[in-house]
């Protein structure tokens, strides 16, 4: 599923607990999405849209280059 892929893609610089709280996600779902549980279809649309609000506010790619990434 495309939006579980982004959000594996990206789990090192997305706050899950930020997303699940700001779309009424519960707790640690995210996560264990990312790990290998399924995604419940009620939350593919919220997320998707979340993701296209994301990607279309930066103009940026939808994967972080973590290369690109300053560290200090």
């Amino acid at each position: 599923m495309e939006i579980v892929n982004w959000l594996k893609a990206n789990k090192e610089v997305l706050s899950f607990r930020a997303i699940e709280k700001q779309l009424g996600i519960p707790d640690t779902t995210l996560n264990k999405v990312v790990n290998g549980r399924s995604l419940p279809k009620k939350w593919v649309e919220p997320l998707t849209d979340f993701k296209n609000k994301l990607t279309e506010n930066t103009n940026q790619p939808t994967t972080v280059n973590h290369s690109e990434i300053p560290t200090s």
